[in-house]
């Protein structure tokens, strides 16, 4: 990683992670440039950041990614979206999608043994109904959707190890991923996709409404990852930027300080908005 007072990966950025100017704002939604979540619950430890891409910064138009975080009884509830940049009030569809699904009772289903698909058919109909409210085109709210139902208490195996379980849904191309041991591996995604043949990589909300679902057990040391595809690439594309934090992270848990600082960093030809929520497992 270069000395500079941002973050370097690869090729330097031509567009530094500076704003060039004020920020247009939509009517009735305002979006900062860069939000966070943390908290460190008894066997889980929340780290997120969602950060404007470049480009926007550039053109001073908004984040059209988002992240939330929720409980609903048991269970620790996760959740990140990309709004379509062709589409115009994505960022709302975004920002709705990823509140509705962390604070949605049915969502407890989700973790039900053997649940390989789940009806989101409440959430894209409270996104066109926001549409139909401004008189919009419901396709203007179109957004992907991954989140993770988390049982906050973890449970003993036959064998006397612990682990958590934990369900990943996933409605469009927003990649979730393990970094166990250092290692990051996509859990969904388009590249998880091309594995498990899935069928959504491109389907996103209102108009898709069926979540594929991934049941896990993670173990202590564990770190989940829900990103959008400005981060998925990255960890994709650029080692290094996997390693970095992966290594950090190793050491302890990062602060929302660094974390930003390593996903806000400056790579040539990566400046699309950028989400990473961070849930690592075990005790600090």
């Amino acid at each position: 990683m270069k000395s500079s007072r941002f973050a370097t990966f690869g090729e330097q950025g031509l567009l530094v992670p500076i704003p060039r100017r004020v920020t247009q704002q939509p009517e009735g939604l305002h979006v900062p440039d860069t939000a966070i979540e943390w908290a460190d619950l008894p066997g889980l430890t929340i780290r997120g950041v969602s950060v404007r891409g470049h480009s926007h910064r550039w053109e001073g138009s908004v984040r059209q990614d988002q992240l939330a975080v929720g409980e609903i009884d048991d269970l620790l509830v996760c959740a990140v979206a990309d709004g379509l940049g062709s589409q115009p009030d994505s960022h709302l569809g975004a920002a709705l999608a990823t509140r509705f699904s962390t604070a949605w009772p049915a969502v407890c289903d989700v973790i039900s043994p053997g649940v390989a698909e789940f009806d989101c058919q409440e959430i894209a109909t409270a996104l066109t109904a926001e549409a139909e409210a401004r008189g919009v085109d419901p396709v203007r709210l179109s957004t992907t959707l991954t989140f993770a139902a988390v049982q906050r208490d973890p449970v003993a195996g036959e064998d006397g190890s612990t682990h958590w379980r934990v369900a990943v849904g996933q409605i469009g191309d927003s990649p979730a991923y393990l970094l166990r041991n250092g290692t990051w591996t996509a859990l969904s995604g388009s590249d998880a996709a091309a594995d498990a043949e899935l069928s959504n990589v491109v389907d996103p909300l209102p108009q898709h409404s069926r979540a594929t679902v991934q049941q896990l057990e993670l173990k202590p040391g564990d770190v989940l990852a829900l990103a959008t595809d400005g981060v998925g690439n990255l960890l994709a594309d650029i080692p290094e930027f996997g390693d970095a934090i992966g290594s950090r992270w190793a050491e302890r848990p990062l602060s929302p300080s660094e974390l930003l600082y390593f996903v806000d960093a400056a790579v040539k030809t990566y400046d699309d908005d950028r989400t990473l929520l961070l849930v690592g497992f075990g005790d600090l």
